[in-house]
């Protein structure tokens, strides 16, 4: 086993929603676990979500942040949230995430125009996973430099 590498977590929280099954409590432990399987040399650098702070209770944003430094960027859901969470997230994961290649980059959204943007991530020889709501495979050309897991399946700690 090397040296252990950073992971920068972006999840949509408005397309990517606390699952009903799932005790809340445990969906930010849950999620790290499962990446843990799957990026067994990487720890989590940064654990951004992008979302109306209203989706989300307060006791939960305070256990997540306490825990595992869980950031949450408000996204005002009268200004467009899809737009400008998309806009606020790849500005994020173009400026904040600078880590040495080949650190892994967990993208957490339902928003097929983030796959692309992951895709370029991949290729360049990052670690790139995608974790969305399971629609069926990634097209094979995209598929190689990224993994994809599904969202209601890892908010669960399953999926390993």
């Amino acid at each position: 086993m090397g040296p252990l590498l950073p992971m920068g977590i972006f999840w949509d929280i408005k397309s990517c929603g606390i699952p009903e099954d799932v005790n809340p409590q445990y969906l930010v432990t849950n999620v790290l676990s499962v990446l843990s399987d799957h990026l067994p040399n990487h720890y989590p650098e940064l654990f951004y979500a992008y979302g109306d702070a209203g989706d989300i209770p307060t006791h939960l944003l305070s256990l997540w942040k306490d825990e595992h430094g869980f950031t949450l960027h408000h996204v005002r859901p009268d200004v467009g949230l899809g737009v400008q969470m998309l806009t606020d997230m790849m500005v994020d994961l173009a400026m904040k995430y600078p880590y040495p290649l080949p650190s892994a980059l967990v993208v957490i959204s339902g928003d097929s125009r983030l796959e692309s943007f992951i895709y370029g991530f991949g290729v360049t020889g990052y670690n790139a996973v995608l974790i969305r709501h399971f629609t069926g495979p990634v097209p094979e050309h995209r598929a190689r430099p990224i993994k994809c897991l599904d969202w209601a399946s890892a908010a669960g700690g399953l999926g390993r």
